[in-house]
């Protein structure tokens, strides 16, 4: 008896192993296909037909399980693609219990083992007579439309089928694998693959947020509380501040009795010199902003960043804190910069008493015989009528007097006296340090340290 020819000219024959493959292969050789090519990954056979969309020349041929999937998932994945409804399915089945189920993952026919040559034709007609059919419905719906589909869910499923190889993934890949593995709630499969996103700067924020999830599904708080410690760091080193907000607030709220993380964020910027971090840091704990920072005071804030700052060398921890002061001028906050400028001035005074402060210390620095002129001229000045003498203008005298200047004076008048102190030149600031830092950045930063000084004396 002759046999009808097959309607397929080749086949694709999946199988878990290649071994196993031998018999269904002399089948399919049997009923009059030559060309039948073995591949054990659905994978493998999905990928190439959503890069090459086949014609109605090749059936698939599936059994229960291959290497990466089993009959169903593979079915469901080829269907999920807008431009493979007509792709040829085929399942082999050991019995009849789950052809239902098949027939409506996607299959266009059911086989049972054991079959012959005969019912082996019959599966292969039916399955290309709904293959013809859905090319028909899907040439006449591509017509209607004015680009070409969206394939988005065939490659999301493609992606969670695909074995991972943990080696060779980027941390931003990984990063955006184990998100999509912890939604679908694979935490064991999720957890090495945002550990290895966690440990890059790019992607720690969002891998340690992902982790936190994790530990909390999981009930472990001691992890969870530490991951969105290391979120918050991670966001802050890349300066996403409306994300450090964000934990920052959920830590505040899951710890209450611990010091708030923004100002433990500002004590490790100041304490790298990381200027520009703590001036936003700053401003996000700024009283003002008590709906996002409770309890937090402009006094905790100054002590955190003193205790950065005094891990730095004197001379950078100074050229920090004057940088800083004129950035947060000129953003505005200027509750801030005079709390700053406060706390500098009051520290420096206490350090080193200044000369022209008018103080005994200061004073002491001149020669008895010119203070003694000073404090005669001053008070011959004050019987004439005439306007008392500033403190500076008295140093200035004092450098420009001569040595027998206290003799002469008590011998002058009063108006010759005003008229010999007006005359002197006002009090010279000493001129700036240069700054250790390389060029340009060390000029740069004496420029800003001379326009502070300037702000300072205009005040």
């Amino acid at each position: 008896m002759t046999l009808p020819s097959p309607p397929f000219l080749s086949a694709i024959l999946l199988a878990e192993e290649e071994s196993r493959a031998a018999v269904d292969r002399r089948s399919l050789r049997g009923a009059g296909i030559r060309h039948v090519r073995v591949v054990t990954s659905g994978c493998e056979v999905a990928r190439f037909l959503a890069e090459n969309i086949p014609n109605l020349e090749e059936v698939i041929v599936c059994p229960p399980r291959m290497a990466d999937m089993d009959a169903k998932q593979f079915a469901v994945l080829i269907r999920s693609h807008p431009l493979l409804p007509h792709v040829p399915l085929v399942a082999l089945t050991a019995n009849s219990a789950g052809t239902e189920e098949l027939l409506e993952a996607g299959f266009n026919a059911v086989l049972q083992r054991p079959f012959n040559t005969s019912e082996l034709l019959k599966a292969l007609q039916e399955a290309a007579r709904r293959c013809r059919k859905a090319h028909a419905a899907l040439a006449a719906w591509l017509r209607t439309q004015d680009r070409l589909p969206d394939h988005s869910r065939f490659d999301e499923l493609l992606e969670a089928c695909t074995p991972v190889d943990h080696g060779t993934l980027t941390a931003r890949e990984a990063c955006r694998r184990g998100m999509l593995l912890l939604r679908e709630r694979k935490w064991n499969e999720a957890l090495p693959l945002l550990q290895k996103a966690a440990v890059d700067i790019d992607t720690c924020g969002d891998a340690c947020t992902a982790l936190a999830a994790l530990y909390k599904a999981r009930g472990d708080q001691a992890k969870y509380a530490q991951s969105l410690r290391d979120s918050l760091r991670g966001y802050v080193d890349i300066q996403a501040w409306g994300k450090a907000g964000q934990v920052a607030a959920c830590l505040a709220r899951e710890l209450p009795g611990e010091n708030h993380p923004l100002l433990t964020e500002l004590e490790r910027a100041a304490r790298q010199g990381k200027v520009f971090v703590a001036q936003e840091l700053m401003e996000m704990l700024l009283p003002e902003h008590a709906e996002n920072t409770p309890g937090v005071s402009l006094d905790a804030i100054l002590d955190a960043l003193n205790r950065g700052l005094a891990a730095l060398p004197p001379e950078r921890a100074a050229d920090a804190r004057e940088t800083l002061e004129l950035a947060l001028l000129q953003n505005g906050s200027l509750t801030l910069a005079h709390a700053l400028n406060s706390a500098s001035e009051s520290a420096s005074v206490s350090a080193e008493p200044s000369a022209s402060s008018g103080s005994s210390a200061g004073m002491s620095a001149y020669p008895e015989a010119t203070l003694s002129s000073l404090t005669a001229a001053s008070s011959a000045g004050a019987a004439s009528g005439s306007p008392p003498i500033s403190q500076n203008s008295a140093h200035d005298d004092a450098e420009e007097a001569p040595e027998d200047n206290s003799a002469d004076t008590a011998t002058d008048s009063p108006d010759e006296e005003k008229r010999v102190i007006s005359t002197l030149p006002p009090t010279a600031p000493p001129p700036l340090k240069p700054s250790r830092l390389p060029y340009p950045l060390g000029e740069i930063v004496t420029v800003i340290r001379g326009t502070l000084r300037l702000y300072k004396a205009s005040k």
